[in-house]
């Protein structure tokens, strides 16, 4: 990106006196040396130690062994440098482990069966640091070893332009913010995250694309935000969040209020969170992290590091593995829309000029799992789905919701979300695969068992309720316009949906959960899954436990007493109107 190597061979050109012998020897390709940190010794051109600080000026390939409990690699140079690490241990008292302040590109190499640890301090003084694993260039992790890194000061791994991650181990933890961080974009073709972090999982404040390999976010306060796009071609992804699992355009906001359907008052990032809803750190009550989603066996918590933020690990939120449908093809990928089918990107203007940028998230393959209480997956533009399977749960605070965007357009793959019908969103008529939201009026509770069943007795999706729920947004390659489907819980019929047009709703948005919708668990259907039946006002029909009107009065409790209509009521802020 800086055409540093250029500069350095005009510099040599200059140089005539040290002319071929001084470029061949600065040159990435031909300068090997190693590093020894227990003896802190090193081999090669230009590299030096400085009051247990290893210098690096020359472009190299230097092999990385041995443990130091304090001290630091410092890279200053105007060539790639790739540091192998093969069987180090390495921490600072003083600021970050490995600290990349110029290169034309930063290269880490984890070497095949070793295990690799690095930690930083938790205050740098006066370096112009931010990680303990940090690079003002691009920075490239590969290998088929582990890395283990600890961040006390602000994040684990960072980068001032974009991370590439092609495969190895690497788990990450963060005890000041963010577990990855990139100023650009980040981009995973392979390999496994564990991360654990006080604030984001990854954050970027450009693109995520994410073709392969694993991530697992075992805590996090959002999962993984991004200030433009988010992009799943493939992998696998699980993520556990306080707030939002993926929020895409974060960066880019203005701090306003959350709007209904997705929709914004006053711009992006992460908001003013309606009352009620999850704060940033929160962890809801009763919460652990699941024995699945722990650190990799072998890996143990440094000794002296806290728990991010007080909050306990917790347990139980991983989705089920009965949650994945019955029978479900893959479909091909497709390609994102161009710019003229994509709706809800965010303007940013200035004196001379006016750009359109898409906040758009892209899904078109891999498995993806949330467990989120903000919002599953949060959109400042648009939600478009070719593809994968995507597994949300969603939150229990009506704040928030499964799925917060402009629109969600599905074409492909699978999707099951369930939380809260506050502010459910489901699929714009624009998908071409049939979709359905169904809000509920009686929650279903943790350990309930929901099915959807196709009108032969089939089970098309099985799931397990991790905590309270009472709204349902199903999308499959196997749901047909025309044909009818029923939603059991525990056994019991809730809700009879009929596949009238490609996209349907049943049941009213509502704050509460018991009030909304119509009768029983179920509601009447609504052909508007942006805003659900009723435009979001307290009404519903009454009826039987599927939600079918048996030609009662419209009836509606507030604070526990029972009022009939013949028609609509309408109630704003709390109190009836009409």
């Amino acid at each position: 990106m800086k055409k540093k190597a250029a500069i350095a061979l005009l510099v040599c050109a200059a140089n005539s006196a040290f002319t071929l012998s001084a470029c061949a020897a600065s040159s990435y390709d031909d300068n090997t040396g190693t590093i020894d940190l227990t003896s802190m010794t090193v081999t090669g051109s230009g590299i030096t130690v400085n009051d247990n600080i290893i210098e690096i000026t020359e472009g190299g390939d230097f092999t990385v062994t041995g443990e130091n409990d304090n001290g630091m690699i410092h890279i200053n140079a105007n060539d790639k440098v790739k540091l192998r690490l093969s069987g180090m241990s390495l921490k600072n008292e003083n600021g970050p482990a490995i600290f990349f302040e110029n290169a034309e590109k930063a290269l880490i190499t984890v070497t095949e069966n070793t295990e690799n640890y690095i930690e930083d301090s938790a205050d740098y003084g006066e370096i112009d640091a931010k990680a303990a694993l940090f690079s003002n260039d691009d920075l490239e992790i590969k290998g088929n070893g582990t890395l283990t890194v600890v961040g006390n000061y602000k994040h684990a791994v960072a980068s001032d332009d974009d991370i590439d991650i092609e495969n190895g181990v690497l788990n990450l933890t963060s005890n000041g913010t963010d577990g990855i961080h990139v100023n650009n974009t980040f981009h995973m073709i392979g390999g496994t995250l564990n991360i654990t972090s006080v604030s984001d999982g990854i954050q970027a404040e450009e693109d995520v694309v994410i073709d392969g390999g694993t991530i697992n976010i075992l805590q996090s306060e959002e999962g993984i935000e991004s200030g433009t796009t988010i992009t799943v071609n493939g992998g696998e992804i699980n993520i556990t969040s306080t707030d939002d699992g993926f929020n895409s355009g974060g960066g880019l906001g203005t701090g306003g209020n959350m709007g209904p359907g997705g929709g914004m008052m006053g711009g992006g990032g992460r908001g003013d969170r309606p009352e009620g809803g999850m704060t940033g750190g929160e962890m809801p009550e009763g919460m652990e992290m699941p024995e699945d989603m722990q650190p990799p066996e072998g890996i143990e918590r440094p000794e002296g590091m806290q728990q991010p933020g007080g909050m306990e690990q917790p347990e139980g939120m991983q989705p089920q593995a009965s949650m994945q449908p019955h029978g479900m093809g893959q479909p091909g990928d497709m390609q994102q829309p161009s710019d003229s089918e994509t709706s809800g990107t965010t303007e940013e203007t200035s004196a001379e000029t006016s750009v359109n940028t898409d906040c758009s998230i892209y899904i078109n393959g891999g498995t993806i799992r949330i467990d989120a209480e903000g919002d599953g997956i949060d959109s400042n533009a648009s939600i478009y789905v070719t593809g994968g399977e995507i597994y949300v749960d969603g939150p229990q605070g009506n704040g928030d919701g499964a799925i917060d965007g402009n629109k969600l357009v599905i074409s492909g793959g699978t999707l099951l979300a369930t939380g809260s019908s506050g502010m459910a969103m489901g699929a714009s008529d624009e998908s071409s695969q049939c979709a359905f939201l169904v809000n509920l009026t009686d929650s279903v509770t943790q350990g309930e068992i929901i099915e959807i069943k196709d009108s032969d007795g089939n089970v098309m999706a099985e799931y397990t309720a991790s905590k309270q729920l009472n709204s349902i947004v199903y999308s499959d390659p196997e749901l047909e316009e025309g044909e009818t489907y029923t939603i059991y819980v525990d056994g019991e019929e809730v809700q009879t949906v009929e596949m009238t047009s490609k996209q349907v709703s049943y049941g009213s948005r509502g704050f509460g959960g018991g009030m909304m919708g119509g009768g029983g668990r179920g509601g009447r259907p609504s052909d508007n899954m942006g805003m659900n039946a009723n435009d979001g006002n307290a009404s519903g029909a009454a009826g039987d436990r599927t939600g079918k009107n048996n030609g009662q009065n419209i009836k509606v409790y507030m604070n526990g007493e029972e009022m009939s209509f013949d028609t609509s009521p309408v109630i704003e802020n709390g109190r009836l109107i009409r």
